[in-house]
């Protein structure tokens, strides 16, 4: 038997993000236009997450996103970005009917970009299957998270490898 390995990197599809704000320097309400710049700043307890956005003059604005504890995984404190339904990886979903052999698939988590469940993800990445056998999957055991048996509505962290057992 088998084990196959793969590396996904989950990114939203590129959109232009606009805000009307209130822009100090202009003294006038102005359109912020999303720079796709992040920013990241600690105070020794939490690390926040900020998006840079310019109004028409090039003035600046951060809006802060996310607020993380300070330690290894970065969990979420508060707050977070909007999820883009459409989604794309860098790798082609998994098939796991090619071959029968195949005793377990671990997929390594690199990095995600949104908040996403790990029933809609594994239902959107592997074709043959539907958000509810998911769903069973995960509460019968077949799938498990960094080891661990975990809820469909976990969301998936960056680093987290994620065990599909076949067989």
């Amino acid at each position: 038997m088998t084990v196959v390995c793969h590396n996904w990197e989950i990114l939203k599809k590129q959109t232009i993000r606009r805000e009307v704000k209130h822009c100090k320097m202009c003294g006038k309400n102005s359109l912020f236009t999303d720079t796709n710049i992040r920013r990241h700043n600690s105070n020794g307890k939490h690390i926040y997450r900020f998006a840079i956005y310019k109004c028409e003059k090039n003035h600046t604005w951060n809006k802060k996103l996310d607020i993380y504890k300070t330690f290894r995984r970065h969990e979420r404190v508060h707050g977070r970005e909007p999820v883009n339904k459409e989604s794309t990886l860098t790798e082609l979903p998994v098939n796991l009917y090619m071959e029968k052999l195949i005793s377990e698939v671990h997929v390594t988590i690199k990095s995600v970009e949104g908040v996403y469940r790990i029933d809609f993800l594994l239902s959107q990445q592997i074709p043959d299957w539907s958000r509810t056998a998911v769903v069973d999957k995960i509460r019968n055991g077949f799938i498990l998270v960094n080891g661990l048996s975990i809820k469909p509505s976990a969301k998936v962290m960056p680093y987290d490898t994620i065990m599909i057992k076949l067989l």
